[in-house]
C-alpha cells in the first residue's frame, strides 16, 4: 500500500485581491468568486526553481496500491489547514508546519464504513 500524502510546497494562499495582508484560504477556490488567486507575491517566475516541501502528511486511510485519490480543497483559517481524507475523515493541521491538531472520523463506532 502507498501512503497517501497532502503535500504543501509553499506557505499557503491569501483569498484575493480585497485585502492583500490576508493569509487565509476560508472557502472553497479561495473566496466566494472562486477565483483562486493569491495576492502574496513572495514566489514568482525567479525564484520558483528554489521552493522546496515544507511538509507532508499522511492521511493513514489510502486505498490499496496507492489506487485513492483525494480530491479536496483544503480551507486555512487562523493558520489551521481543515481537509478530508479519502475515507471522509476530517482533518486540522497547523497550517505552517503540518502539525496533527485533531482527526474526526464520521464512521467511528458504527457498523457503516466510509468509501474505499
Amino acid at each position: 500500500m502507498r501512503p497517501l500524502a497532502l503535500l504543501l510546497l509553499v506557505l499557503l494562499p491569501a483569498c484575493g485581491p480585497a485585502d492583500e495582508t490576508r493569509t487565509d484560504w476560508p472557502v472553497y477556490l479561495g473566496d466566494a468568486a472562486s477565483r483562486q488567486y493569491s495576492a502574496l507575491d513572495q514566489i514568482d517566475t525567479t525564484n520558483v526553481h528554489r521552493l522546496e516541501v515544507a511538509w507532508i502528511h499522511h492521511t493513514g486511510d489510502g486505498g490499496p496500491e496507492g489506487q485513492t485519490q483525494i480530491q479536496c480543497n483544503p480551507l486555512v483559517v487562523d493558520s489551521v489547514l481543515y481537509g478530508t481524507s479519502p475515507r471522509l475523515k476530517v482533518f486540522a493541521l497547523h497550517a505552517a508546519t503540518g502539525r496533527p491538531l485533531w482527526t474526526f472520523d464520521p464512521f467511528e463506532g458504527s457498523e457503516m464504513s466510509g468509501p474505499g
